[in-house]
């Protein structure tokens, strides 16, 4: 079975999914076919899922452009929305620029992930593109700066919340990926990154290298240094991945980048020499069924890549259904997709050890010295058990 018999069979019995999808090629300028989509659409779940999927300002220009006329009360809450994502995403990137020249007078470097500098890059503006937090990624010897810099700043660390141990720390630094920190007057939240993913054995470029091959990206009048076309695909594709793809302004996002990369071979053999492999060309092929993107990199997909790709289906497919609540089993399908990106045991083993392992909760909920700290790992399902059932 192809893999567009996949996407043609879950698109059934969605039409307001399948309409988003159309207004969006429409958007990357294939034609559009209002015939396609028969079914009543209920325009409030089209809104919502909109939203969802992080669309909702690109959808509502093209339901426009196409004199698709909707509810005037839909309307209003469409626009009022649009309005304040504009407003959000502003004050988003004011702070962003703020806090990029503070780290610049500390010559700390760092690298925007995603956010307004990606959606200047890809949309010229904030217009289109919502970001719920700020990411930056900077050298993991720089983390206790960075930390240091965030508190003056008026920033409260919530992930960890608590003060850690040395051996807390050292744990962190090792088995996660980023600090968060929120501003309360201002209602942002920033995600500081040592590593890109959790897991160590995925995407193994260093900070170094990555900023070593950065390209600048001018944001109301600040230069920022950002990720390079090629390692800004595989980042994306890898991020995108490991959430099992359950949101489609990931997927549009590429298909915007997607235009501005040279060379698809070898960013191809560049993904599978960094055990990419996997990711990068399920981003390619759904590129391709999504959009009508072709691939380009020479190579054809086989039975690994279409489970991938119907188990991204199922993602995407089933939390348009729920709206925004993604249950438990949604946790099952991303973790089972997580596992198969990448077939070698040590990255399987690490994903299972890091979902077993302990959590900074864990340190919340009861708290040892050092010297005990390996009764953590016994103790964790117990832990985890009193918080459960406490709620």
């Amino acid at each position: 079975m192809q893999i567009m018999e996949h996407c043609n069979d879950f698109f059934e019995g969605y039409p307001e999914l399948s309409l988003i999808v159309t207004l969006l090629q429409s958007a990357l300028g294939r034609e559009f076919k209002a015939s396609a989509n028969k079914t009543p659409i209920d325009f409030k779940k089209l809104l919502l899922l909109s939203v969802y999927h992080g669309v909702a300002s690109r959808v509502r220009e093209q339901l426009a452009m196409h004199q698709i006329q909707m509810p005037c009360c839909i309307k209003g809450q469409w626009d009022q929305y649009c309005q304040q994502s504009v407003a959000k995403s502003l004050n988003q990137t004011a702070e962003l620029i703020r806090l990029a020249k503070r780290l610049e007078s500390s010559t700390i470097p760092f690298l925007p992930l995603k956010g307004p500098v990606l959606a200047f890059q890809l949309e010229q503006g904030v217009n289109y593109r919502v970001s719920g937090d700020l990411d930056i990624i900077i050298k993991p010897s720089n983390m206790e700066q960075v930390a240091e810099t965030m508190k003056q700043e008026g920033y409260l660390q919530t992930l960890p919340e608590q003060e850690l141990s040395p051996k807390q720390h050292a744990f962190f630094i090792k088995h996660h990926k980023h600090f968060c920190f929120y501003h309360p007057r201002k209602n942002i939240l920033v995600e500081c990154h040592w590593k890109w993913t959790s897991n160590p054995y995925l995407l193994k470029i260093t900070f170094e290298e990555a900023y070593e091959r950065k390209q600048t990206q001018e944001v109301f009048g600040h230069s920022f240094p950002t990720l390079s076309n090629e390692d800004n695909f595989l980042y994306l594709t890898t991020h995108a991945a490991c959430h099992a793809w359950y949101r489609l302004f990931w997927l549009w996002d590429l298909a915007l980048l997607a235009p501005q990369i040279e060379n698809w071979p070898a960013l191809y053999k560049k993904a599978c020499d960094h055990k990419l492999e996997r990711p990068f060309l399920e981003g390619v092929l759904l590129l391709d069924q999504f959009f009508n993107l072709p691939n380009q990199t020479g190579t054809t997909s086989n039975s690994k890549h279409r489970r991938l790709i119907n188990l991204a289906l199922q993602s995407i497919i089933r939390n348009s259904g729920s709206g925004s609540d993604r249950p438990f089993w949604h946790w099952v399908l991303e973790k089972r997709h997580l596992l198969m990106l990448d077939k070698r045991m040590r990255f399987k083993t690490s994903l299972i050890l890091g979902q077993l392992g302990m959590s900074p909760k864990d340190w919340a909920t009861l708290h040892l010295p050092d010297t005990l700290f390996f009764l953590y790992y016994p103790l964790r399902p117990f832990l985890w058990a009193k918080r459960w059932f406490g709620r």
